[in-house]
C-alpha cells in the first residue's frame, strides 16, 4: 500500500509513534531530506489539495498524538533528521502527515 489513512484515528503516546513513521519510510526508502512533515487539522486537505500530493501513486501517511504538544515534538525531531517542512500549524494540532516529495509535490 502507499499511501493511507488506515490507522489515524487513535492517537498514538511517542514510541509507537515514531516506529510506525520509521517503519514506514524505511518500507519505502528514500533519504529523510526526500521527506516532507507537516501538522494539519484537516490532513486530507493538506495532503491532496495543498501539496499535491497524488491520492493512488504518492506515498504518504498521517498519525494522531496524544497531545498537541508531543506532535510539535515528533515533527520537530524528523526536521532534525532532514525531513522538509513548511507551514506553520496551529498551536491545538496533534495531527502530522508526511509524504514523499516528487516533482509534482508542492512544499
Amino acid at each position: 500500500m502507499t499511501g493511507g489513512f488506515d490507522i489515524t484515528s487513535c492517537p498514538m503516546p511517542e514510541r509507537p509513534f515514531k516506529q510506525r513513521v520509521s517503519i514506514y519510510i524505511g518500507h519505502h526508502g528514500g533519504e529523510w531530506s526526500e521527506w516532507y512533515v507537516g501538522m494539519s487539522d484537516d490532513p486530507r486537505r493538506a495532503l491532496f489539495v495543498e501539496h499535491n500530493v497524488n491520492r493512488r501513486k504518492g506515498e504518504y501517511r498521517h498519525f494522531t498524538a496524544l497531545d498537541p504538544a508531543l506532535a510539535r515534538k515528533i515533527k520537530s525531531y524528523y526536521m532534525r533528521k532532514g525531513m522538509s517542512n513548511g507551514v506553520q500549524a496551529p498551536d491545538d494540532c496533534r495531527v502530522l502527515y508526511f509524504y514523499r516529495m516528487t516533482e509534482d509535490t508542492v512544499q
